[in-house]
């Protein structure tokens, strides 16, 4: 089970082969499957048993849940798109009709209060 130390910015896994300790800036995004959740990273993947609904609890504002099986670092993603985001490196993840208004205002969101932009405060 993983779970994000807010002070500290991690995010501690603990898996049958050991613990480990990852930055959250390292992570690009989780994904369930089945009963696993996988963390990707740009430089590996890492599983432990587990679902998604428990990750989203110990997750702090910059990842979203942009669909069921997915939960992105929004300070990772380069663009949305319709019913797509692209991460650095580019990874292109889904997002759900049900997710797509609440990802995209988070998203601009985070883009307006982190860099100049021409966004005004309503989105279209």
């Amino acid at each position: 089970m993983g779970k994000l130390n807010n002070e500290s910015n991690h995010f501690v896994i603990i898996t049958r082969n050991g613990t480990e300790k990852l930055s959250a800036d390292e992570i690009l995004y989780f994904e369930s499957e089945g009963r696993k959740v996988h963390v990707h990273t740009k430089e590996r993947v890492i599983s432990f048993n587990g679902s998604m609904q428990q990750v989203k609890k110990k997750l702090d504002k910059r990842f979203c849940s942009c669909h069921g099986s997915y939960a992105v670092n929004l300070t990772k993603v380069v663009r949305l798109t319709g019913y797509t985001v692209e991460l650095e490196g580019g990874t292109i993840l889904p997002v759900s009709q049900r997710k797509h208004a609440e990802t995209r205002y988070r998203y601009q969101t985070y883009l307006r209060e982190n860099f100049p932009c021409n966004l005004e405060d309503d989105i279209v």
